[in-house]
């Protein structure tokens, strides 16, 4: 929550908002990028323990924002609470049904909550969500009294009329600029047992491990917003002139989060932060 009531674009968030004092409360819902994935996420850190910003997190897990937060509120699992589950994937909407009591408070009723103790009023918040959720799906051609029983409802996919605007013509790609002798550009893939940071809670930690073509060893990744301390790992398969890394070893081996040196940069689209690509000079350690 910030002072002012303009929107805070992510590649600002950690580093300029937070290091000038302009955000007093973070609430996180359900999420972990304000520690491990967004940039700035050192600074983020140092404020919590400094007591400069407060941090309050709705989570069901115990991720690394959870850990730092003033404020943990248990939130229910898809094994504790009734929603609907849609997927980018396939045109079926799925009715979830808990399979045993919650263990915390879910966002719907932890939203009212909180407003009747603020005095906060709000047609949105007095609407019933299932209500909302039928209106939201009849236009896929599904009811709620149909998903509820049947489970499981294919969906009438919706396209958009030909003479509707579309993303192209696509941004022209920008030729990257020369790298010195020891500088790499940083990018991240995801890991096939990893899909979301969680599930380090399944699986145990990944140990910051950053490929390259030439460089094996403890290493320094840095640049102008700072610097981690990673395992370097040499593999063929890399280009000169990147370092790989997964996207679920977003910890050095000194508990720094890897997004501390992404920094501000901004990419061309809402002031989202530009993660693959970032220059970073390889020290050896």
């Amino acid at each position: 929550m910030a002072r002012s009531s303009r929107v805070i674009p992510m590649a600002d968030f950690g580093g300029d908002y937070i290091e000038r004092g302009e955000v007093d409360i973070v609430y996180v819902w359900n999420e972990n990028p304000p520690v491990v994935t967004l940039p700035g996420g050192d600074k983020l850190i140092e404020a919590v323990r400094e007591g400069r910003v407060t941090l309050i997190v709705h989570d069901p897990y115990w991720s690394e924002t959870a850990k730092l937060a003033d404020v943990v509120i248990p939130a229910p699992t898809f094994l504790e609470k009734y929603d609907v589950i849609y997927s980018y994937w396939h045109d079926y909407l799925v009715y979830n049904e808990p399979i045993r009591s919650p263990k915390g408070i879910t966002e719907v009723d932890l939203i009212r909550r909180l407003a009747r103790e603020l005095e906060i009023s709000h047609p949105l918040l007095l609407e019933d969500p299932w209500e909302a959720v039928d209106k939201a799906i009849r236009p896929t051609g599904a009811t709620l009294e149909e998903l509820r029983e049947k489970k499981i409802v294919k969906v009438k996919p919706r396209y958009l009329p030909a003479n509707e605007p579309d993303a192209l013509p696509l941004p022209n790609p920008v030729e990257p600029s020369e790298l010195s002798n020891n500088e790499v550009r940083l990018v991240f893939t995801s890991h096939p047992l990893y899909t979301n940071t969680q599930f380090r809670e399944v699986y145990g930690d990944l140990e910051p491990v950053v490929y390259t073509h030439d460089y094996e060893g403890i290493v320094i990744l840095e640049n102008e917003f700072g610097g981690v301390r990673v395992r370097a790992v040499k593999d063929s398969n890399v280009p000169p002139g990147v370092a790989l890394i997964y996207k679920s070893s977003l910890i050095d081996l000194d508990g720094k989060p890897i997004n501390a040196i992404t920094g501000r940069v901004k990419g061309k689209y809402a002031g989202t932060p530009l993660l693959n690509g970032v220059r970073v000079r390889v020290v050896d350690k």
